[in-house]
Order: structure tokens, then C-alpha cells, then sequence
């Protein structure tokens, strides 16, 4: 459980820090990488909500392994435009933070309360959340 808890939270800060790396450049903009890394992370709580049981977790990592090559696009996209600057930056903060904030601790009560009800169910889930997390870790 601690260890499924511990990956949540790199993996919500993999996609926060994914999402402020990003700048202007072409098609994409920080604002757009930011939009996709928080609305991904907000269908990973939404899979994460329907579990229930053994059966549901299977379902849900089923699920979550299918957001792994949308994390890893994200990150394709991040890791082509760059960094921001300085001010990008300070803007998206502004304008994300609260959302970031709050899908943060949703996650992280979703998660304990799917540990709290049964730690096992937590297992299949372990491995589709690792690779999301390593998909964010591309990230630069």
C-alpha cells in the first residue's frame, strides 16, 4: 500500500513538473501539454474511483495500461518543445495550481481509500501506475 501511495504521488508530480516543462513552439503551447497532463491524470482518478473489488482493480489496470502510450505521447510532446520561460512558467502556475492541487489530493484519497477497504486489490494496480509514472519520467 505504501509503496502503491508513493508512486501516486511521483506519478502526480511527474505529470505537474511534465506539464510546467513545456513551452511555445509550433501546434503546441505549455497551456496544451498542461490541459492534457491534468485531464489524464483526471481519467487515472476516474478509473481509479470505480474500484471496488479483485474484479474492478482488474478492470481498472486494464484501463490504466491503456493511458500508458497517451502519457508517453505526452511526454513525446513535452521533451520536443522544452522548457519554458521564466514567465510561461509563473503563468501556468497561476492558472493551474489549484486544479494540480486539487486533483492531487483526489487521487491520493481515492488511492487510500481502495487500499483501506483491501490492500490486495492494490496489486494489479501497482504495475499500470509504475508505467505511467516511468512514461512522466521522460520528461525533461
Amino acid at each position: 500500500m505504501v509503496q502503491a501511495l508513493k508512486s501516486t504521488t511521483a506519478l502526480i508530480t511527474s505529470v505537474l513538473i511534465a506539464a510546467l516543462m513545456t513551452s511555445c513552439g509550433g501546434k503546441d503551447s505549455h497551456e496544451k501539454i498542461m490541459e492534457g497532463a491534468l485531464g489524464l491524470m483526471e481519467d487515472v482518478v476516474a478509473i481509479m474511483e470505480d474500484v471496488k473489488d479483485k474484479d474492478s482493480a482488474d478492470t481498472a489496470a486494464k484501463k490504466l495500461d491503456g493511458l500508458v502510450g497517451k502519457f508517453e505521447k505526452l511526454a513525446d510532446r513535452s521533451d520536443a518543445i522544452g522548457k519554458p520561460d521564466e514567465a510561461t512558467e509563473k503563468a501556468l502556475e497561476e492558472k493551474f495550481e489549484k486544479r494540480g492541487e486539487e486533483l492531487a489530493q483526489k487521487m491520493m484519497t481515492t488511492m487510500l481509500a481502495v487500499a483501506t477497504k483491501d490492500p490486495t486489490i492494490m496489486k494489479p494496480l501497482e504495475g499500470p501506475m509504475e508505467r505511467i509514472g516511468k512514461a512522466m519520467d521522460k520528461v525533461k
